[in-house]
Order: C-alpha cells, then structure tokens, then sequence
C-alpha cells in the first residue's frame, strides 16, 4: 500500500490577481492538492491567506462540497490557537476560502532546524493545541490529521510564539460528540491541502500519526484518536524524531502503530522524566479506553512540564474551574450592606472619640488638684 502520488500542481495565480475583494499578492506553499496564497482584502487592507483548491478537484461537486465543509468546521471552532477561517467563495472558477495570515513556521520545520526541545518549551507549545483540539471536540468536531505540520507556530510581533492548529480539511462532526441541536449530519472526509505543506496522502489522515483505531476503521475514530496523534507529537518534540521512519512503507508503518513498536522516547533522551514518559505512553495507549479520559486531562497532566507562565495561563483551562477560583459568598442585599457600612462606620467614631475625651477630663482633673 503506497501514498497516492501527487498530481502536477496547476499554474500559480500571478500577483494582483482578483478573487472577488481579494487581490493575490504571493503564493506561499502548494500540492497536488491546490496551493496557499497571501492577499490583501482591498477594502480595509488586511493581509490574509486564500487557500484555492486545485482545478481538477473543484470540477468534483462532493469534493467541492466538502472544502467549503472545513470552513464550516474550523469557524465553528472560534479558538485563540485555531486558524480562523473568515470567509469562503468561487470567483473565475477557484473556490476559495479566506484565512487569517500567520507568521512564522510550522512545528514539523521548527523541530527539525532545532532539535528536540526542552520539556517546557514542548509543554507550552503543546498546551495550547490541546485546548484548540477539546475546543473543537466540544463542538462535536474531531481533527483526524493532527501533525507537527499541521500546527502553526505563528509569531507576534514582540516575538512570542503562538501555536495554531490549522488544516481541518479532513475533520468530521461525530454524531455522539455533535452538540445538541445540529441537524448536520457527519460526512466522509476528502483530503483536502495542507495548509502550508505539500503532502497529503490518501489515506484518511497522515500514516505516522494514525491512532491504531483510524488504521483499523475510520468509523471508530473519535476523540482519543486525536489524543493518540498530541501523543506522538509530544513524542517527536522531546526526542526531535518521529515516532515512526518517514521513510518506510505505509505497510510497516501500520503495522509497527498497530503493534506498539517505537523506540521509547526515554531511550532516545536519558533524562526525560518517567512521568513525562507516562504521559506520552498513556497518551498513545493502543486501547483507547486505557488512554487520558478526554484531551483536557492530558493537558492536565502536562501542566507539571509548563514554565510557570504556561502553568499560569493554562491551569483554569486544564483543571476544575472550582478549585482554581474559590466560591464568591453570597450577595447581600442593599439594606444589609448599608446597616453593616453605618454599624462599622459609629463603631469607628465611638474608638476616634470617646476615648480620647475620657482621657482629657481625668488629666484636667487631675492637674486641679
């Protein structure tokens, strides 16, 4: 079983191309899967990316259909560490949509210049992606292609690095975890370009970041297996190697995920705390059951790697909001707060007062005498 071989890119749209109120200033990646640019929206002048999907692809009706499906997962999202996607269209015949424009690089480029990293700086990384995947699990919507490519290390201007999960174009609302009230029925996923990245194969989601479960049947597929993909990608940030060969046939692949053989990750970095090494073993468990309860308890678990500013931005996301802020007392009425001010108020005076003038008639007295 090989990867499905990519079809020649079609020709890039020259800069200030028109897509309706976007104009094309560069292309930033492309695949045999369509292409990525950055534009300008010419009425307020804001930078965006335009993801334009290949021609061939959008003569397919359900293809099309199901790109403009990712746009209505990911603006469902609406997470701090979720691409936004802003808008779609077809304009001259590419269907589009609009997201916002990051700066920076992905993880996948990030560890491979530098190298494993450290436990905290992995941890902080991680964090936020694992809020943006149970933010889109709370929305019934499961990723099923999470890779160190498809998080974005975007970088603001003072130099922090923000984390995105971008590329849900394989995503699908689960039945069971869609929220109460949406009539939209779960699709079959079609790979869709990577946002930045050339590769995408068809299969439904990467092959070394499949869970066991996704290997065996796309329809078990849920939560944990999103879970199964953070725990590899925890894996390759603090060893700075893929938990399995890039290199090797989707065949061996597959069967060294269904059988559990990696090289441990504390074999690969002698001082990797067990507990850390725990995580990531429970994480990517091969019974989804033995795995984290949701993805927001394995943030939780993480927490203890964070650097105290990550620990303190994300403690009330990973743990019960009622044992981080202690219960408010109850509201007092009006006239109970006012009787309480004027008691402590003739409190005060009667100490400012009445004391000291005790105090004054004895020593007058006492100097008559």
């Amino acid at each position: 079983m090989n990867a499905e071989p990519e079809k020649p890119a079609a020709a890039a749209l020259a800069a200030g191309t028109l897509l309706g109120k976007y104009q094309i200033v560069r292309l930033v990646g492309e695949g045999g899967m369509g292409a990525v640019y950055e534009a300008v929206h010419l009425a307020i002048g804001k930078k965006v990316a335009i993801k334009i999907m290949s021609p061939d692809l959008a003569a397919d009706i359900d293809a099309r259909a199901r790109f403009l499906r990712e746009a209505q997962l990911t603006s469902r999202v609406r997470h701090p560490h979720a691409v936004d996607v802003t808008d779609v269209g077809s304009e001259d015949g590419h269907t589009f949509l609009v997201m916002e424009f990051l700066d920076g690089e992905d993880l996948a480029s990030f560890i491979e210049w530098r190298g494993r990293l450290p436990l905290q700086q992995a941890a902080d990384i991680l964090l936020p992606v694992a809020a943006a995947v149970a933010a889109a699990h709370d929305e019934g919507i499961i990723h099923r292609d999470l890779k160190p490519h498809n998080i974005y290390l975007s970088q603001t201007r003072d130099g922090t690095i923000v984390p995105k999960v971008v590329d849900f174009g394989i995503s699908k609302a689960q039945p069971d975890l869609q929220p109460t009230g949406d009539p939209t029925p779960p699709t079959l996923p079609t790979p869709v370009l990577s946002a930045l990245v050339k590769t995408t194969v068809g299969v439904m989601g990467t092959p070394g970041y499949l869970s066991p479960e996704q290997i065996e049947g796309t329809r078990t597929a849920g939560a944990a297996s999103d879970q199964y993909a953070l725990g590899l990608i925890l894996y390759e940030c603090v060893t700075g190697k893929p938990p399995f060969q890039r290199g090797d046939e989707i065949t061996k692949i597959f069967g060294d995920i269904l059988n559990g053989r990696r090289t441990p990750a504390g074999d690969l970095r002698a001082d990797l705390p067990e507990d850390f090494q725990r995580i990531i073993d429970r994480a990517t468990s091969r019974d989804p059951a033995a795995r984290f309860p949701s993805v927001r308890a394995m943030g939780e678990a993480l927490l203890a790697f964070a650097s105290p500013k990550g620990a303190l931005t994300w403690t009330s996301t990973f743990s019960e909001v009622s044992e981080v802020i202690p219960a408010l007392p109850a509201p007092r009425s009006f006239t109970k707060r006012l009787r309480a001010a004027l008691l402590s108020a003739c409190q005060f005076l009667r100490r400012l007062f009445v004391r000291p003038i005790g105090a004054n008639v004895a020593v007058g007295i006492e100097r008559r005498r």
